[in-house]
């Protein structure tokens, strides 16, 4: 997980944070300061793409990691890696669920 100063570093001179694996609560934390800090420098917080890492030991958990990081605004997750076939078939299904580009 990111530092505070990490998050304020990525709102002052970054197009994008990524703050790595963490918590929702973590992570919301993490955003805010990247909100925060923007908002002070009078900046758009859109610029500044944000990242996390997803994770579940399931389809189902994945998807529901997916939405949590959705409603925190993040744009970008990444995936473990996995053998391609298993890939391919989460990436169908992540499209199916969520009708964008994976």
């Amino acid at each position: 997980m990111a530092t505070p100063k990490a998050a304020e570093r990525a709102a002052r001179i970054g197009d994008g944070f990524f703050p790595g694996s963490g918590s929702i609560e973590d992570l919301s934390a993490a955003f805010g300061i990247v909100r925060e800090t923007c908002a002070t420098l009078d900046r758009d917080p859109g610029e500044v793409e944000l990242t996390a890492s997803g994770g579940g030991r399931n389809f189902d958990e994945l998807c529901a990691r997916v939405e949590q990081l959705i409603a925190l605004g993040v744009s970008r997750t990444i995936l473990s890696p996995l053998p391609e076939e298993q890939l391919l078939a989460l990436a169908e299904g992540l499209q199916a669920r969520f009708g964008m580009d994976v």
